[in-house]
């Protein structure tokens, strides 16, 4: 099991999940991959929010989505813990999906997701599998 180095469970999962199950269950609901994503990402751009609900802040539906959140969908990766949205503190989304595709031109992978949300003003990753064998950028 993986826990994240750089978030606490509380701002990757909703707060009613957070009260329902044991701290350890709630990292089992993630894909190992996407929270090492989450970690790689903070280390490149520096400070992020997924959810802030734990500070009095609005989001929490930024990580993972239940059934009863009026944004699930049964097809989104965030409903089976493979997404996350995330908001950086000193870059755009913009800034970093253009660094990311320039970082990847020149010859390096990206580790850990797959999947990257354009046109949204956070930072959309998932880990859904592709055919493509480089960092693939969708259109909501």
């Amino acid at each position: 099991m993986y826990k994240c180095k750089h978030f606490d469970i509380e701002e990757l999962v909703p707060p009613e999940l957070f009260v329902a199950l044991h701290e350890d269950d709630l990292w089992r609901l993630f894909d190992p991959d996407l929270l090492k994503a989450a970690d790689w990402l903070w280390e490149r751009y520096g400070t992020a929010t997924v959810n802030d609900w734990k500070w009095g802040g609005n989001f929490t539906q930024s990580g993972i989505r239940t059934t009863d959140s009026e944004y699930y969908s049964p097809t989104s990766q965030h409903s089976i813990g493979c997404a996350l949205d995330m908001k950086f503190k000193h870059k755009t989304a913009q800034e970093i999906r253009d660094d990311l595709a320039e970082y990847q031109a020149q010859g390096n992978d990206i580790p850990y997701f797959t999947r990257v949300e354009n046109k949204v003003s956070w930072l959309h990753i998932d880990t859904k599998p592709t055919n493509q064998s480089s960092l693939y950028f969708f259109n909501p």
